[in-house]
């Protein structure tokens, strides 16, 4: 070699990530051989909100000698990020590019030479607040656009955590002493338990360095996860769409990220210096729901839920609640959130429980099954909670402006899982926790990241001045002012009274509690088992804590404008009804339902006396309420079938009350009486008629016998045949259905004695005819 040269050399041209060499000489007669070129794409793409500026160097393949021109193109009409005034570009470490003299962000580079060449970007301003935005860097030559030569990528300006690394934060929880925590500790302490269903197969959070370990053994490229900087890269996650053994913290290393940062003045829904948020993030290699039942399935799932703190006047800081990310709408993109207040239910000390959906992988307060609208109609996500995780590590995960060293991929821009999997709606593998969007669109990444506290107050699920589980804005809606249960002072401060926006087209309703504190009142669609029965509220889910253990409460449901007429409770995985007992149950009165209960009692959901009432409630419409449903013989609701429930309708029909029955009114109260056997919305002789059959039915199995028995111990249980009305309307029917041969003539003798000699009746003054008309009717078969 003679003479002065330098060079470039791509020592393998089709290898995206070999190192590019300068050759240079000054004598003739040596060179030096320097690494310095970095893998095609970006080194760097993040900054801390504060920041002056960033400098950041573009390496891409140049495919032919040309004159060449870089087009610097910021996404959307914000420009948020921009370049500095007067920015400059060095190319290869040697010259400047001409200036960017229109301000259009296009800059001369003049003539390079196939290969590969790098651009020193001095500089772009950065943002003051924290954002995610696109940033597109296309090679052009007087022809136009390069193929194959442009670099997107995803610019964040992340906010610092806001404390210093040395920081004891000193958490007070109310129900034990403080405790000084460090910043890892402060993520451990508040870190939830998972449970997952039964069948799910990602039943474990991964721990991400250990996961990526395993993929690139896969012999999956893994590489681009720690630089290049380019958003449409993506991880191929397909070897983990069947695995016929599952994953579970049994054969998975386990982790839950925290990332703790303190309000700024540039965020909104909370005070500087004085709330803290910390976001959680687990991730699954694939989200199955549609191979579950439900709708979509995509590569990779970023799932997670945020803990939030407040200070207090001592210093300390106090939980205040949480928000899960949830299944709203179906976009793995997008979602919705809930944001319970604190403690949430079921918790275990300060770890949230939270029931991770079947497949899908939402985060859910309670055990239940979810109904969820997609364009393929209605799907349901499971989460019954039956699975769950013990032992997870729980690393602080830090900011982006920290992303070196084990939580490196935070600054990843690009998807874990192929963006299109199946060419369908929701098949898209998600954005890492930083670059997440909360949106299908894709219009808001980074929101939940950067914004936790606007995140939480999605779907006017705020956190509330009492805490109940309904906006101020939403509680000041109610009617009288906001005022809904009329006692003078506003609904929204007041932690015994929640009003909201009901289902029934947004009719407003009221709960009110005599004592303790309501607490996440939720409502959702439900059905009972009797598609008769109509639920135009959905169910009230809720809770009512700071109660005394085994105390006795009333919660009474104003109801504006919407009439029901029962109450039913959740047992068993069942709707079934809740009825005044004279210590627990339902008094329904058209707009106005008291519920009674009894801490630990029936009624209350978790069974045990801890001074905390789970109630989830569900006010239906009954077109035939004055029909026992549970056992249509039993007229006076005692639970058993005697002549007393054929007396108690002639009682009524003595008074001159029989015929239509209304569908409202004081129906559930605690005496209540059920004088429509046959479910026609009547009360008529024939209603007399079944019972007394039912009755010798039972005795001799032939409608034959003696039934006397049944007078000297009336209250002998009578299991029920079926819970329907039968098809036959007139009284010969009937008794052509029912009674078979005849009625014996004990039965007669019995009724004959009643005629003129009440014994068990509830009153004196029988009119004779109203037995005769019965006697009649059964002499004359």
């Amino acid at each position: 070699v003679g003479g002065r040269f330098n060079g470039l050399i791509d020592f393998d041209p089709g290898d995206d990530h070999e190192q590019i060499h300068e050759l240079s000489s000054a004598q003739g007669d040596a060179f030096l051989v320097t690494a310095f070129g970095p893998p095609l794409g970006i080194d760097r793409w993040w900054a801390t909100v504060g920041d002056e500026r960033l400098v950041a160097t573009v390496t891409m393949r140049i495919p032919t000698g040309d004159t060449y021109f870089i087009d610097v193109n910021i996404d959307g009409v914000a420009n948020t990020w921009d370049l500095t005034d007067g920015a400059t570009i060095l190319i290869n470490g040697h010259r400047t590019a001409d200036e960017d003299l229109l301000g259009l962000g296009i800059f001369d580079l003049g003539r390079l030479e196939a290969g590969v060449s790098t651009f020193r970007i001095d500089a772009f301003e950065v943002p003051d607040t924290g954002v995610v935005e696109g940033i597109t860097f296309r090679l052009r030559t007087d022809d136009g656009i390069v193929e194959d030569a442009t670099l997107e990528t995803l610019f964040i300006a992340d906010f610092p955590s806001g404390f210093a690394s040395d920081t004891t934060f000193t958490i007070n929880t109310g129900a034990e002493d403080p405790v000084d925590v460090d910043e890892a500790g402060l993520v451990a302490l508040f870190s939830p338990t998972l449970h997952f269903s039964t069948g799910e197969d990602y039943a474990v959070p991964f721990e991400i360095n250990n996961f990526l370990a395993d993929l690139e053994a896969r012999n999956k490229d893994v590489m681009f996860v720690d630089a290049q900087g380019d958003s449409k890269d993506w991880l191929d996650l397909s070897v983990y769409a069947d695995m016929p053994n599952g994953f579970t913290d049994e054969n998975t290393t386990s982790a839950i990220y925290g990332s703790v940062l303190v309000c700024h003045e540039q965020h909104t829904n909370c005070t500087a210096g004085e709330d803290i948020a910390i976001s959680y993030y687990w991730f699954m290699p694939r989200s199955n729901w549609g191979e579950k039942g439900g709708f979509n399935t995509h590569e990779g799932d970023w799932e997670g839920v945020a803990a939030f703190l407040r200070k207090e006047a001592d210093g300390s800081w106090r939980p205040r609640g949480m928000a899960l990310a949830q299944h709203v709408s179906l976009f793995g993109a997008g979602g919705g959130v809930f944001s319970p207040s604190w403690p949430l239910y079921g918790q275990s000390g300060t770890h949230a429980t939270i029931y991770v959906g079947l497949g899908g992988h939402a985060s859910y307060a309670k055990a239940d099954t979810n109904t969820i609208f997609t364009p393929a109609g209605f799907r349901d996500e499971v989460h019954d909670g039956k699975i769950s995780v013990t032992a997870v590590n729980t690393p602080a995960l830090g900011r982006v402006v920290s992303s070196d060293g084990p939580s490196r991929f935070l600054a990843y821009p690009g998807t874990w899982g192929n963006p299109n999997l199946s060419l369908s709606l929701g098949d898209e593998g998600p954005s890492g926790p930083a670059f997440q969007a909360t949106n299908a669109s894709g219009s808001d990444r980074g929101f939940r990241w950067l914004q936790p506290w606007r995140w939480a107050n999605g779907l006017e699920r705020v956190i509330h001045t009492d805490d109940d589980g309904a906006s101020d804005a939403q509680e000041n809606g109610a009617p009288n002012g906001g005022d809904g249960n009329n006692d003078g002072i506003l609904d929204s401060l007041q932690s015994t009274v929640v009003s909201f926006a009901s289902l029934a087209g947004g009719a407003y309703g009221t709960l009110v509690a005599s004592a303790g504190e309501v607490r996440g009142l939720s409502f959702f669609p439900a059905t009972t088992p009797d598609p008769e029965i109509e639920t135009p509220l959905g169910y009230f889910d809720y809770e009512v804590t700071a109660l005394n253990n085994g105390e006795a409460i009333t919660v009474t449901y104003l109801l504006d404008g919407v009439a029901t007429n029962d109450f039913y409770i959740e047992q068993n995985g069942q709707w079934v009804p809740f009825r005044y007992d004279g210590e627990t149950g339902a008094i329904v009165n058209g707009t106005m339902i008291t519920v009674h209960y009894v801490d630990g009692g029936r009624g209350d959901a978790d069974g045990i006396v801890n001074g905390v009432i789970l109630d989830p409630g569900l006010p239906v419409v009954d077109p035939f309420p004055w029909h026992n449903r549970e056992n249509r013989y039993d007229a006076n609701n005692d639970g058993f079938t005697a002549p007393l429930d054929a007396l108690v309708i002639i009682n009524r029909l003595n008074d001159g009350e029989g015929g239509l029955l209304p569908v409202f009114g004081p129906l559930v109260t605690p005496n209540r009486k059920f004088y429509d056997v046959n479910g026609d919305g009547q009360m008529v002789p024939l209603d007399v008629l079944l019972i007394i059959n039912e009755l010798n039915r039972v005795v001799t199995g032939e409608g034959e016998g003696v039934i006397g028995a049944f007078w000297v111990a009336p209250f002998v249980s009578v299991p029920q045949t079926d819970g329907h009305r039968p098809t036959t309307t007139s009284v010969d029917e009937v008794m052509a259905d029912y009674i078979t041969p005849a009625v014996p003539v004990d039965l007669v003798t019995v009724l004959a004695r009643e005629r003129t000699e009440p014994s068990v009746v509830e009153q004196d003054d029988l009119l004779p005819q109203v037995f005769d008309d019965v006697l009649a009717e059964l002499c004359s078969l």
